[in-house]
């Protein structure tokens, strides 16, 4: 369990890096076009999703909230429509990584949920057990619980 909770935190490292990163990324990509005077299509659907993003009720630590408002997004306008933007299927690049990274971490929260379920049905069992002869033993000697 140590070891999972462990390599869970790491994972949860790497894919907030990789997201911020991203999120860092396409705010330069925006203002570098916007200082030159020439924000394309791209540069404003990037600003835009950037502004989306901040405008939700943002929880920091929500994974589901990044990959539902900023990871998904991006990367379907990306593949549906830039796909012939270097700068863009850079981008689409680091988002599917942090995709991958959010899909391992939901992946293995899962497994870890079944075992805890497993573990506690197994402690619910021998708890019966226990109580059911504890009664029996308090029957036989005649001891009021």
């Amino acid at each position: 369990l140590m070891k999972s909770v462990q390599f869970d935190y790491e994972r949860k490292i790497r894919y907030k890096n990789i997201v911020e990163k991203a999120m860092d990324d396409t705010a330069l990509i925006f203002n570098a076009a916007k200082q030159e005077d020439r924000v394309s299509e791209f540069e404003a659907f990037l600003n835009q999703s950037l502004l989306n993003f901040y405008q939700g009720d943002v929880n920091f630590s929500d994974l589901n909230y990044f990959q539902a408002n900023f990871v998904d997004p991006i990367k379907i306008e990306i593949v549906e429509k830039y796909r012939d933007n270097d700068v863009a299927v850079h981008l689409a690049g680091e988002l599917k990584k942090a995709t991958y990274i959010f899909n391992e971490i939901k992946l293995s929260n899962a497994e870890i949920a079944f075992d805890f379920e497993s573990i506690y049905k197994n402690y619910e069992d021998s708890s019966n057990k226990l109580n059911d002869l504890t009664l029996k033993l308090r029957r036989k000697f005649d001891i009021k619980p």
